[in-house]
């Protein structure tokens, strides 16, 4: 999901999603959505954006599929029939511009929307290439034609620096951070957020200033320190925004990779001189998680000491908000996480330093195409890529994954999926010495029927998606790459390549790999589970093609991984109103001591099967609807662990009594900003719950050290009566 929009009346309701348009004329309720075929030729669509103009008239922008650089244009789409039928909006002006654009972000003027014909509509796009942004179109006909404003490298703000000496705020990552907004009483009055910086026009897009950056203390102009005041302070990567005139005074809201922020004077204060602050972030964990290891995932040793006070050790990689370690001091403080290195956080692992030392004394993290590794604790980093001999490809190693090998009573083996560049050929890389080498494991690949794929070659045939390690049998290592997994048996020397992952095996087509866990059951490495995050099938495996139906699913058994053309995939998603939703799915992992229990994490949720797969359930009450990007599960299966994308890390505890608490919850249950009846009900119903019962809800836990909710719970509530939470 993209973006979601309502009419006047709250009827119709239109979601752009990355597989297509759809149309819901009952308010979004029920099962009666339809995909808009919006093309005449038919080609599927990505949509990214959408906005009602007024009346039944709005605009949405999109993608050609297969989304593939360099191969996709932007489409601009025009609807009078609110989303019932859209014409594609081609008149711009430079007239070149039309097919040098790709995502785009509309904007549209409230103030106009008497006059749809006549509105005021804004356009913040990317060029064709990913390369920059390409501009700010404006409409003033209601989105009927588009006009290029100069909001790019050719501009220049009013009181430039050297950080953003041009009006292209978005820089090379026009892909991923894009926001404008327009105010809703005045369509002259528009902002345009980037990477690191924000700007303003108050004059429609004529003229420009920059009035927020990400480090205002470091800026310079010419080589020489101009620090901006240390109000204009926001986070850097901009990506959604909201203007509300709801107390009278304008208020400006901007959601970005550090939460929100806030600014009541970022149309009046003087260029460079707006005051944000983001005190509205405290008790909001938006944090944006791509990875979680826990001390409890491998057993104690005598060379690797799990000792019970550090059980509750989690460790993760943020999106821009570094690689953060949840340290428990003696008397305990599970809410702090200690941001032990900056910028993004990607892959991570725990292991021991030296024989005999404590886990965690080992920490391995991985920043965009790159490994680092820590020897004490999380003090210091350097980086860990020795043996490495090849260039990367960011295309596929951006997001570098890790996978910990707890067979290795030493807790020193890592293993990490590497993509050559420019041959796109995979490569497993292993370590035996906690990230002090690295060394190829490719060793010989026995092929099925994958193309370019040769039985005396050492290196996959394309590139690598993620790793795993067999929870109990040695040398026992399995990787997927855009298509396919790879098992091996022997710590490397041989892999078996399996046909593509898709339940028919003769159709050719393939679901796009994103994770896969072993059966720890089956200890010959035979059976694999194998997820898929994509929402397209397609015979070239690269995007594009059909949404991925039911009936396929997202998630996949082999039991003959190892079998060559002869390996088959069976979906495994249950049936009726046991299914496993059909959305993207993350991550996959099996309880290491019951193969019947598998945990998957999907774009809505953690979702859990205690029979093997026959049947599914969301797991745990509490977590809200939101992408589970990794899974930490205890050895003995009693705690799972859940790093998710913008609402911070979450735990459930199958042991009763509550683990050390984590965030306090604030007693608003029904998320109203009022402690009221309602609340006290529901904490009421909740006493004597903690964390190993299905009804357990961390919002009532507002007291006390460990996840129950309890006496001094409820007294702490029924103080905050009649106020806000």
């Amino acid at each position: 999901m993209r973006d979601i929009g309502y009419s006047a009346g709250g009827q119709v309701v239109l979601a752009a999603t990355d597989v297509g348009l759809f149309r819901s004329i009952e308010g979004g309720l029920g099962s009666a959505w339809q995909l808009k075929d919006v093309q005449l030729d038919h080609d599927p669509q990505e949509f990214w954006s959408l906005g009602r103009v007024g009346g039944q008239v709005w605009v949405a922008t999109s993608i050609d599929l297969p989304n593939q650089v360099g191969s996709v244009v932007g489409r601009v789409w025009r609807s009078t029939d609110d989303g019932a039928s859209w014409a594609q909006i081609t008149n711009f002006t430079p007239v070149a511009d039309v097919t040098d654009v790709r995502r785009m972000t509309v904007a549209v003027s409230p103030s106009d929307s008497a006059n749809p014909n006549s509105a005021r509509v804004y356009l913040l796009a990317e060029n064709r290439d990913e390369t920059a942004q390409k501009d700010v179109f404006r409409s003033d006909d209601g989105g009927q034609s588009w006009s290029a404003l100069g909001v790019n490298s050719t501009g220049v703000p009013v009181n430039r620096n050297d950080d953003q000496s041009n009006l292209d705020v978005m820089h090379d990552q026009a892909f991923y951070n894009q926001m404008i907004a327009v105010d809703p009483q005045n369509h002259d009055r528009v902002l345009v957020g980037g990477n690191l910086c924000l700007v303003r026009s108050l004059d429609g897009g004529s003229t420009w200033a920059i009035m927020a950056h990400w480090l205002p203390g470091t800026v310079t102009v010419n080589g020489a320190p101009a620090a901006m005041p240390p109000d204009t302070y926001v986070h850097a990567d901009y990506h959604a925004a909201a203007i509300s005139y709801a107390t009278t005074s304008l208020v400006f809201y901007a959601g970005t990779d550090g939460g929100m922020f806030r600014s009541t004077d970022v149309f009046t204060a003087a260029p460079g001189d707006a005051h944000f602050e983001d005190r509205m972030n405290r008790g909001i964990v938006t944090h944006l998680i791509y990875s979680v290891a826990s001390a409890n995932e491998r057993a104690d040793t005598a060379a690797c000491h799990v000792p019970a006070a550090t059980l509750d050790v989690v460790y993760g990689g943020f999106q821009d908000d570094g690689t953060r370690l949840r340290v428990l001091p003696a008397d305990g403080d599970p809410t702090v996480f200690n941001q032990i290195v900056g910028g993004d956080g990607f892959g991570v692992g725990m292991g021991c330093a030296s024989a005999g030392g404590q886990v965690g004394s080992l920490l391995i993290n991985t920043f965009p195409s790159e490994l680092a590794r820590s020897l004490d604790g999380g003090g210091t980093f350097s980086l860990a890529m020795t043996g490495i001999g090849f260039a990367l490809d960011p295309g596929f190693t951006f997001f570098m994954k890790v996978a910990q090998d707890v067979t290795d009573t030493n807790g020193k083996t890592f293993l990490t999926p590497l993509t050559q560049a420019g041959a796109q050929i995979g490569h497993v890389f292993r370590t035996t010495d906690g990230a002090a080498s690295w060394t190829s494991i490719n060793g010989t690949i026995h092929c099925a029927d994958s193309p370019g794929c040769f039985t005396t070659a050492s290196a996959v045939p394309s590139p690598l998606r993620n790793v795993a390690a067999h929870p109990k049998s040695a040398g026992r290592y399995a990787v997927v790459s855009t298509s396919r997994a790879y098992v091996t048996a022997d710590a490397g020397l041989n892999w078996d390549e399996t046909v593509r992952v898709y339940p028919d095996s003769v159709s050719g087509a393939c679901a796009q790999p994103s994770s896969i866990a072993f059966d720890p059951n089956d200890p010959a490495g035979n059976t694999v589970w194998v997820a898929s995050k994509a929402t397209r099938t397609s015979n070239s495996c690269t995007g594009g093609g059909q949404p991925i139906s039911a009936a396929v699913g997202h998630l996949f058994k082999s039991t003959n991984a190892q079998a060559l053309l002869s390996s088959r995939w069976t979906a495994v998603h249950g049936s009726g109103a046991t299914a496993l939703p059909n959305v993207p799915i993350n991550v996959v992992k099996v309880d290491p001591g019951d193969s019947q229990t598998i945990y998957v994490g999907t774009e809505i949720g953690l979702y859990r099967s205690i029979d093997g797969g026959a049947s599914w359930a969301r797991y745990g009450t509490g977590l809200p609807l939101v992408s589970v990007t990794d899974l930490s599960v205890a050895l003995d299966g009693s705690l799972v662990r859940i790093s998710t994308f913008g609402r911070g890390f979450w735990e459930i505890y199958a042991k009763p009594g509550g683990s050390p608490a984590g965030v306090l919850g604030n007693g608003d249950f029904n998320f109203d900003q009022v402690i009221d009846g309602i609340d006290l009900v529901r904490e009421a119903a909740l006493l004597l719950t903690t964390n190993a019962d299905a009804d357990y809800n961390a919002v009532g836990n507002l007291a006390g050290t460990t996840n129950a909710i309890d006496e001094t719970d409820l007294t702490a509530l029924v103080a905050k009566l009649g106020g806000r939470p």
